[in-house]
């Protein structure tokens, strides 16, 4: 798959699915912030790590002290739509209108799209703002209810290669892998 991310990546530089200067793996967590998000700092905190979050408006407006909580402790943190909606599913219109929503709440110069889906038009009106993509090779499958998290993230890492950019989610549906496979990722691979 490395090479078609180089070859998407050579034609569509506003698009990054891995980080070509990079000797290190990158670690990314979506839908933030929930009220899960002090746990996952802690444990950022206590591996001496930090991730780029890429947060939903909507979860801001819940959660702003976990949100501030993500400032507070020197993460990075992108945009991650406002609500949360699959692009393709999205007219121009409402697109334009759920980023404006989201990026009014704080500043950042990244986005990753909600299921890694953009259109033509989306890639065009991010890159005229200066607004850069960020997907992923490595995808951890957190939220996915039957697996056997340890053998999962072990998989996942075997796949890895250097600057891979690995996502991970802090919401309801992935806590419980997630308490798993984010502690075995950081205790043996950073």
């Amino acid at each position: 798959m490395r090479w078609m991310y180089k070859w998407i990546q050579f034609c569509f530089p506003n698009v990054e699915f891995y980080k070509s200067y990079s000797n290190k793996w990158h670690l990314t967590i979506d839908d933030s912030p929930s009220n899960h998000t002090p746990w996952i700092l802690d444990l950022l905190d206590f591996y001496q790590v930090k991730a780029t979050f890429f947060c939903v408006g909507k979860n801001i407006e819940i959660y702003p002290n976990n949100f501030q909580l993500i400032l507070d402790r020197g993460h990075k943190v992108g945009y991650h739509s406002y609500r949360h909606i699959n692009a393709w599913r999205q007219s121009k219109q409402d697109f334009v209108a759920d980023f404006e929503k989201c990026e009014a709440l704080f500043p950042s110069p990244i986005y990753r799209p909600p299921y890694g889906k953009l259109t033509w038009f989306m890639y065009r009106y991010l890159k005229n703002k200066g607004i850069k993509i960020i997907l992923w090779d490595i995808l951890a499958e957190d939220w996915k209810k039957d697996i056997e998290p340890i053998e999962k993230i072990k998989t996942k890492i075997k796949s890895a290669k250097e600057g891979s950019i690995f996502v991970f989610h802090d919401n309801e549906k992935s806590m419980d892998n997630l308490k798993i496979m984010l502690p075995y990722f950081l205790e043996h691979n950073l």
